[in-house]
């Protein structure tokens, strides 16, 4: 069969250019498929570290909400009704929260509705109460009324550094389920998450939730997870193989902790022929490409066997000795003859290899990159949402233009004191009123701009002398309220006078008029200058007055001393 030297060469070239592309081809392979494993592998853990950060946001973001309520005075005091107000706004504003609570160092806890029980046996509250954490998150549960998985979050409500109870809020586990959906996969790819036991609380089949442990995994099919989930529990990132008997599939999995979770752990499952499909396609398609090199090849060589000799060998031994991960063009003079499209031909085959794998790069990169655009806007948004409320808050409670609180946020005040004195909290308290005598002079002669300016001077003026706990508010135009607690009516008579001699200093007034009107001569009539009118009022538990007639009387005796003075000018 092999008798002429034409069919051994033939033979044996083919031989060789055979040998040749196997062996391309499976250096090509082989390569692609460790780098395109170790590609999926470092993207899988990407993804699941910037997933895990996105969800430890959520998470972060509910903490915040819970540690601004735990810090405010009115929560710090139990002050029952405001904390129920609060938690019920907390519930109104998002679908997501399922119930709000808060509870005292007894453990007696009270729901926004104002159901009562105690939750002193439970494990959440006596780590919270040893006082070293910043807060506590429970073991997901089935939720009783909701009958859906919930996740509790508890933020410790502190005086000074003591733990004197905490307020807590549940939130539907579907949540963190919607935000892992988002993540786009190739193939057959899903994330899921395990608390710290290594319990599934998150999983795109949700009979898994709360009802499959993945240390049992190894039992129910899936070789080769114990170790894995030994390793996934103990650190906060890392990666590893099973193989799943149920579907006959190898499966990659990559994993990372989710911040500031209670050792929550954000994982991703990949099939590993979803890794290597893209690859297997190239290999297929520059495998087809071969062989039509090679027919080509056969052809040529059995046609031009004296011709081509030479140059055969020449091109074999220059092949031979290049590197095989050296995917450049080759270094040989083209011609135009057969050998020549030889060359062209395993240079286009390099050129097809080098564009789909830099498309391949690019997607990688791409999309990556989205979702780091992705986490920004949703760290952006949270920021402006939590500047939105404060800003809500401070525009509901407070005057606009001195700052002092509001006439609405005076009666909420009067009511607090009204049943602290019958609760026997506090013995007393008393309420001036107070009115800027001649004020409607410096309007009508400067402008209401330096009107504004006296009222927001005379605001500064008033808060140098009142103390700590006591509480300023302005009640309209000119006029101001003081509730001062813990003082009797003496005393409060005797506030009232330092008030009206510090206001009555025309000199330092004089000064600031002539810096708000650019004006080196201002004269102030004696009968125009700027005083102070006060009512007092005083409630006790021995004669306890309702807010609303604390403001009317002291408003009266207001008026009564205001016409005094007038009356001294007729």
């Amino acid at each position: 069969m092999f008798k002429t030297i034409r069919s051994k060469f033939i033979f044996l070239s083919s031989i060789i250019i055979i040998i040749f592309i196997l062996v391309v081809n499976g250096s090509i392979y082989f390569q692609e498929r460790e780098e395109l494993l170790n590609m999926t592998i470092e993207t899988s853990l990407e993804k699941a570290k910037l997933h895990g950060e996105i969800v430890g946001n959520l998470i972060d973001k509910n903490i915040t909400i819970l540690s601004n309520i735990a810090q405010r005075k009115h929560v710090k005091d139990f002050d029952e009704e405001y904390i129920i107000g609060e938690l019920q706004s907390l519930l109104e504003c998002c679908d997501v929260y399922q119930s709000t609570v808060y509870f005292d160092k007894d453990g007696n806890v009270t729901n926004s509705y104002g159901e009562k029980s105690n939750i002193v046996d439970r494990e959440y509250f006596q780590k919270l109460m040893e006082g070293n954490v910043d807060y506590v998150i429970s073991k997901p549960l089935m939720g009783k009324l909701a009958d859906k998985p919930l996740v509790a979050f508890f933020v410790p409500i502190k005086n000074s550094d003591d733990v004197i109870g905490g307020v807590g809020l549940s939130i539907s586990l579907e949540i963190f389920s919607e935000i892992i959906e988002d993540v786009k996969f190739d193939g057959e790819s899903y994330s899921w998450i395990v608390d710290r036991d290594g319990d599934v609380i998150i999983h795109p089949d949700k009979s898994l939730w709360l009802k499959r442990n993945i240390i049992e995994n190894e039992k129910l099919g899936y070789d080769g997870f114990n170790k894995l989930s030994g390793e996934m529990l103990s650190s906060d990132m890392g990666y590893g193989y099973y193989y799943d008997k149920n579907i006959s599939e190898k499966k990659v999995l990559a994993y990372s902790k989710i911040p500031g979770s209670d050792g929550w752990k954000l994982a991703i499952t990949t099939l590993e022929k979803d890794v290597f499909s893209r690859v297997d396609d190239i290999l297929n398609r520059v495998f087809i490409t071969s062989m039509i090199f090679l027919l080509i090849f056969v052809f040529i060589n059995y046609k031009l066997i004296d011709r081509i000799t030479k140059p055969i060998n020449n091109l074999t031994a220059v092949v031979s000795n290049r590197a095989m991960n050296d995917f450049n063009d080759l270094e040989i003079k083209e011609t135009d003859d057969e050998i020549g499209n030889l060359i062209r031909a395993y240079n286009h085959m390099n050129r097809a290899l080098n564009v789909h794998t830099k498309e391949l790069e690019n997607l990688v990169e791409k999309r990556t990159e989205e979702l780091k655009e992705a986490n920004t806007k949703l760290m952006k948004y949270n920021k402006a949402l939590e500047i939105e409320n404060i800003n809500l808050y401070d525009s509901a409670s407070k005057d606009e233009l001195t700052g002092l609180f509001n006439r609405i946020e005076l009666f909420k005040k009067l009511d607090e004191y009204h049943r602290n004195i019958e609760r026997d909290l506090i013995k007393e308290y008393v309420v001036l009123f107070m009115d800027l005598d001649n004020f409607k002079y410096y309007n009508d002669t400067f402008g209401h701009g330096v009107g504004d300016q006296m009222l927001k001077y005379i605001t500064d003026m008033l808060r140098t002398y009142i103390r700590e706990g006591d509480f300023l508010a302005r009640y309209g135009g000119d006029e101001f309220v003081l509730v001062i607690p813990h003082i009797t009516y003496d005393n409060g008579l005797k506030i009232k006078d330092k008030l009206m001699t510090g206001i009555s200093n025309m000199d330092s007034l004089v000064t600031k008029l002539m810096l708000w009107t650019d004006s080196s001569d201002i004269s102030i009539p004696d009968e125009s200058k700027l005083g102070l009118s006060i009512g007092v009022c005083h409630s006790s538990k021995k004669s306890t007055i309702k807010p609303v007639d604390m403001i009317r009387i002291a408003d009266e005796r207001m008026y009564k001393e205001k016409q005094m003075k007038k009356n001294l000018f007729i």
